[in-house]
């Protein structure tokens, strides 16, 4: 038999994971690639126009229990804005990694075309989110 988990388990377990890891780094990536089980960071691509630098979130929310019995937890919002007249990059989603560049997780957003970085004032707004029905 399975073993079952409660929310307050959940709750814990996001408590104990993010403040051990203590820094994430959030980032963009412009190539063509749906994220797997086995990806690692060398299968990224990060932007390289002046606008665009990793993120860095220190510190989480505190952990909330959803209709759904996940618990999730949240961080800053994160946003990166293009700047200059044109900077001609797409992006596809985002990857996480520790301050050692281990990958923690990453997903491709949208559908079946990158969103495109192409003029300024163009933006990406991402809302850090973790929650423990996938961890437990």
């Amino acid at each position: 038999m399975a073993i079952v988990t409660t929310p307050a388990f959940r709750r814990a377990v996001l408590t104990w994971v993010l403040p051990g890891i203590n820094t994430y780094y959030f980032r963009l990536y412009t190539n063509n690639y749906t994220p797997v089980y086995t990806s690692t960071a060398a299968d990224f691509t990060e932007p390289t126009g002046s606008w665009y630098r990793a993120k860095q979130v220190k510190s989480w929310g505190t952990p909330a229990n959803l209709a759904s019995g996940y618990a999730e937890i949240t961080a800053d919002v994160q946003t990166w804005v293009a700047a200059g007249t044109i900077v001609n990059e797409s992006v596809w989603g985002y990857w996480v990694t520790t301050a050692s560049g281990l990958l923690v997780f990453a997903e491709r957003k949208g559908g079946l075309l990158p969103f495109p970085m192409e003029l300024a004032g163009r933006r990406i707004t991402l809302l850090p989110r973790l929650d423990a029905g996938v961890l437990c």
